[in-house]
């Protein structure tokens, strides 16, 4: 009986039917659709604050911060997040969203399979896919089929039935090698447990700082000889083959240390904070660890482990590589060696002494205020750094996570941009666009249109404007516990009456300048023009945001102005 009644719905069903109309079983398809590559992110991202809002009129009905309410949600309530935002738009507005007016928008975010869904629903033509690209119908039919297969060489099909053929003895043999104990590895558990200084003199990869480069010397002893040998370079093409695990050989001159070195260069990577006796964690984010590494010459460096569990983390670690390999900058953080070893991937950085902007802005472990005129370098430096990714090649290398915990600090306060696991190459720079289904990044952070695919320099552009607006504020990028959770709401709101930035200005920071311009008649402090630098970084519409270079030359105007 429910089968039939479900079946008689569909028939019935209009496309003038509301959304909150639909029969749970006809919800259940599509949220199950949408909760796949978090595609309702998507769908949320374009929906309109009037249905007739679209093009250069568009105005989102929501930010980021529902997303977040969403998702916390779909923790507390054990529900799908697709499930809560269809309950929540469906219900909301003057004029609620039906059938007709969802299968326009899935269409313009390219989410087809959910389209295809409701014009099922619906029983009319689906929409019209683009003929190439990802969202191009790829017919699978069997007569297709069958002309591609024609259209192979003679001998093709005999090869590719032999090659369907499973050699079972050799998946047996390969499954039995791979539980065979390496013993040609030094033992790190239980009572073999050697120091640093027994691995020194028995064999070890041992790196050593010379300003920015790092050297590789190689002590080991001959099996059949104590005659020691040393090799002052390591290439990567002579990595150690004996390893348990398949290393990612990466076309790089950086030099590979071995896992088993960087645990004795980390005390073992502990965990404890480094303010502990023997703790070397400095930090944690959502792809690994980062840890103190003191070299044997006493040199220090920053080893980050990936996590084993995080997405895509094989190619998190090749992006890093690759881009900071090629691209090098005074405001770029320097890659000095990697490995792959090991039960885990793990890079290792130059110290930055004075940790991350974040923190710095926080004041955390009881450090001094930045003052402002810091600040504006800080903000000038990163800017140049993110300028130099997008246009220091043809092709322009779009950061996709610029933030202030991103941004790390030398000794002199030195901005150095961090982290490129997310790291993805643009078109030629006369079409910086580059559709993409993957939404990745932080939220706090992110242009309305990445949630929907669209990936282009000027996303690093409004992640830089919330940069800026942290700088001014002193406040983090996302708080639950303030009205606008995140930050770019939470000005807006603050701001929007008065039309500058004083009453949240971060009174720690001195006086932004004012002394400065004391003879002028109309006083226009350094901070409202900060502060106006960063309302264009962070504009919906990314046809009005600036690139990288104009905001480039705003804040060099502003830092001449404070000189």
């Amino acid at each position: 009986m429910l089968i039939q009644n479900y079946k008689l719905c569909c028939i019935t069903m209009e496309v003038n039917t509301e959304l909150r109309k639909l029969p749970p079983s006809a919800v259940f398809g599509l949220v199950r659709i949408l909760e796949t590559g978090n595609a309702w992110k998507q769908l949320m991202a374009i929906a309109p604050r009037s249905r007739d809002e679209f093009g250069d009129s568009f105005v989102p009905k929501y930010k980021v911060e529902h997303m977040k309410l969403i998702e916390q949600a779909g923790v507390t309530q054990r529900r799908p997040c697709a499930e809560i935002f269809l309950e929540e738009w469906g219900t909301s507005g003057r004029i609620r969203p039906d059938l007709a007016y969802l299968v326009q928008l899935l269409g313009k975010a390219q989410l087809f399979r959910a389209a295809d869904y409701v014009t099922d629903l619906l029983k009319v033509p689906p929409l019209e896919r683009p003929t190439t690209g990802p969202a191009a119908l790829i017919d699978v039919s069997e007569e297709s089929m069958e002309k591609k297969l024609s259209k192979l060489p003679p001998g093709s099909l005999e090869l590719r039935n032999h090659c369907c053929q499973y050699n079972t003895f050799e998946i047996n043999r390969a499954f039995d090698e791979m539980t065979i104990p390496d013993n040609s590895l030094p033992s790190l558990d239980g009572q073999h447990m050697q120091t640093l200084g027994e691995v020194m003199q028995e064999g070890s990869v041992v790196p050593y700082v010379e300003g920015n480069s790092v050297a590789i010397t190689r002590r080991f002893k001959i099996p059949e000889s104590d005659e020691q040998l040393e090799q002052e370079t390591l290439p990567v093409d002579l990595l150690e083959r004996s390893s348990r695990n398949t290393c990612l050989h990466q076309d790089t001159l950086l030099p590979h240390v071995q896992y088993f070195e960087l645990e004795c260069f980390t005390n073992y990577f502990n965990e404890l904070s480094l303010a502990s006796n023997g703790g070397r964690k400095l930090g944690a984010g959502a792809f690994g660890s980062v840890y103190l590494g003191i070299l044997p010459s006493q040199k220090h460096v920053a080893v980050k482990r990936l996590h084993r569990d995080a997405g895509n983390v094989e190619k998190q670690f090749c992006n890093e590589i690759q881009a900071l390999s090629r691209y090098r900058h005074s405001n770029l953080l320097c890659l000095v060696g990697y490995s792959c070893d090991g039960p885990a991937y793990c890079l290792i950085y130059e110290y930055m002494s004075n940790g991350s902007l974040q923190d710095r802005l926080a004041c955390k472990h009881e450090g001094v205020a930045l003052q402002w005129h810091v600040r504006l370098n800080i903000a000038l430096g990163t800017a140049r750094g993110i300028l130099y990714l997008h246009t220091a090649y043809e092709k322009p290398l779009i950061h996709r996570d610029v933030k202030s915990a991103n941004i790390l600090l030398d000794q002199h306060l030195v901005p150095k941009l961090g982290d490129f696991g997310l790291v993805r190459l643009g078109q030629h720079s006369n079409s910086m666009t580059v559709p993409t289904t993957t939404v990745l990044g932080t939220s706090a952070y992110m242009a309305p249109e990445a949630f929907r695919g669209d990936v282009s320099v000027k996303l690093d552009t409004f992640s830089f404007g919330v940069v800026l607006l942290e700088i001014l504020t002193g406040l983090p990028p996302y708080d639950e516990e303030r009205e606008g959770h995140d930050l770019v709401t939470h000005v807006e709101a603050m701001c929007e009456e008065i039309g500058c930035i004083n009453v949240l200005l971060d009174k720690q920071a001195g006086d932004w300048g004012r002394s400065c311009i004391i003879r002028q008649e109309e006083e226009s402090s350094l901070a409202d023009s900060l502060y106006s630098l960063a309302l264009n970084c962070i504009e919906d519409n990314k046809r009005r945001r600036p690139n990288m270079t104009i905001v480039v030359q705003g804040l060099e105007e502003i830092v001449g102005i404070k000189t």
